[in-house]
Parts: C-alpha cells; sequence; structure tokens
C-alpha cells in the first residue's frame, strides 16, 4: 500500500508517465507510385527533437524531415531505428535485422553514436535515474534552463564524472565492417556527433579523440562521414544540454542530410575492374 501511494503522489507531482514513442512508430514516409529508399539508423538520442531537456519520449527530429524532403525529390522513404548510445552496445547482424524488421536490404545505413561518451553527470544512468531525470525536465518544461544554468551546471561542475570510458574505435571499425560486408549494395555512412554548443572541460579531449578517430575508421574502411558542421554553436537550436537538436536543428540536418543522400544517389555505380589483358589471353 505505501508503494502505490509513493507512485500515486510520485504521478501527482510529476504528472502521467508518457508511454508512446513517437520514433518507434515512424517508419518513413513513402508513396506507391514512388521508388523507395530503405534506410536504417543505428544510434543515440541524437535521433530525436528536443525542445526543452533530454527526453527518450522526444519526437522524430532529423530523419523525419529528411524523408520528407526526399519526398519532395519523388523518392519514398523506408525508415528503422537501433538505439545504441556507445559503441560497445552496437548488436550482431542477426539483431539488427531482427529489431528493424525492413523490408529488404538497407540502401543507406547510418552509424550515428558516440555523443554520449563526453557526458559528465554525478549519477551513473539507471532506467529509475534517467526516468527521473527526464520526468523532471518534462515537468519544468520551457523553464529548465534557468534551474539548469543556476543549480545543475555548477554542481555537475563539482560533482560529476564521466561515467561511459572511451575506449578507442574498435567497436566502432567492428560493427561498419560488418554492415558492410553484409550489404555490400549499401551506402554506409559514419554521422559524427553533432557539433555542442557547450560542454564540460573535461569532455573536450575526449570529443576531439572521437572525431578523429570517426575519420580515421571511415578512411580505413572507405565509407564516407558526415559531419554537420553548419550547426555551429547556437544554444538557440539545441536543448538545455547543448547537444541535442530542437526541431529547428534537426530542420537544419535532415535538410542537409536529404541534399547529401540525393547527391549521392546520383553518383554513378563503379564498374567491375576490366580483366588484364594477358588473363583474357589465357582464357580464350
Amino acid at each position: 500500500m505505501l508503494k502505490a501511494l509513493a507512485k500515486r503522489g510520485y504521478r501527482a507531482v510529476m504528472g502521467p508517465a508518457v508511454t508512446e514513442d513517437p520514433v518507434r512508430a515512424f517508419r518513413g514516409i513513402a508513396r506507391d507510385d514512388l521508388p523507395r529508399l530503405r534506410v536504417m539508423h543505428v544510434g543515440d538520442c541524437g535521433i530525436r527533437a528536443m525542445e526543452t531537456t533530454h527526453d527518450f519520449k522526444a519526437p522524430v527530429g532529423y530523419p523525419k524531415v529528411m524523408a520528407e524532403r526526399l519526398l519532395d525529390e519523388g523518392i519514398g522513404t523506408e525508415f528503422a531505428h537501433y538505439f545504441a548510445i556507445t559503441y560497445e552496445q552496437f548488436p550482431d547482424i542477426e539483431r539488427l535485422v531482427k529489431v528493424t524488421k525492413m523490408s529488404g536490404a538497407p540502401d543507406v545505413v547510418l552509424i550515428h553514436t558516440g555523443a554520449t561518451y563526453q557526458r559528465r553527470v554525478i549519477l551513473n544512468s539507471t532506467p529509475r535515474i534517467n526516468q527521473l531525470r527526464v520526468e523532471v525536465g518534462r515537468r519544468f518544461g520551457r523553464h529548465i534552463r534557468l534551474p539548469y544554468r543556476l543549480f545543475l551546471k555548477p554542481a555537475v561542475r563539482l560533482f560529476g564524472r564521466h561515467w561511459n570510458e572511451y575506449n578507442g574505435p574498435e567497436q566502432l571499425e567492428r560493427f561498419a565492417r560488418e554492415v558492410k560486408e553484409t550489404w555490400p549494395d549499401a551506402t554506409v555512412v559514419l554521422v559524427q556527433p553533432f557539433p555542442f554548443a557547450w560542454t564540460w572541460p573535461t569532455s573536450w579531449p575526449i570529443l576531439d579523440r572521437i572525431m578523429e578517430d570517426y575519420r580515421a575508421t571511415a578512411s580505413r574502411l572507405e565509407l564516407p562521414t558526415v559531419h554537420f558542421t553548419t550547426l555551429g554553436d547556437d544554444a538557440g537550436i539545441r536543448c538545455a544540454n547543448g547537444y541535442n537538436l530542437t526541431s529547428r536543428g534537426a530542420q537544419i540536418v535532415g535538410e542537409e542530410l536529404a541534399r547529401w543522400i540525393v547527391a549521392e544517389l546520383a553518383k554513378p555505380k563503379a564498374e567491375p575492374a576490366a580483366e588484364p589483358a594477358a588473363v583474357a589471353r589465357r582464357a580464350a
């Protein structure tokens, strides 16, 4: 009974729980009369549009804008998302296929994660701690930025720590290589973490390593990499944590990504290398 009363009291303060997840429900934008591009996203909460503070049930951000712009270009999309915060959470291919449930092999695979390694917090992330963080932020709504600036940031600066240790890009490279080998006709894209509006002084060296490792991994695997530098450090298009984009920031990224995909699709496919003349004569 005490547990039930505590739960009712908590809900009275925090408001009703949000159960529906717009990201899980989003499956792309398509029309029967248009060709369809299957886009798979493997990554973190950067996929969401967060107007005030971090929220695990925030609406779909840049992938929805991307799909709308591709539709304007006469291309429908089928979309699927696999949630992975760190490189260590990347799945094996069998699980990836099972969770995403796409109608066929993906045409584009966006790998977009790694931003959480720089994160500095007082309490480590557990389901209950994450729930409390999200629902407190949701309760404050648009007023969250003031207590965030006056109380939370100074407290985290003094008492926070980096809970997710960055161990290098090995798992990123392993996963990207497996995806490339499984779907050789797909365009596999390494999307670097968004530029930050602000972060902790201890975070910048970690971010520098992550960015350099992203570029080096893309070079080794001969994969394209995308970095949305057009976002700059504008805090007005990010939520209170200085990273996750608002709907306005998501608009910038989605439009830019759609243009990149259209340009990539327009490139001619590489032809198989011609057989050397000496080999051809021996075969004859």
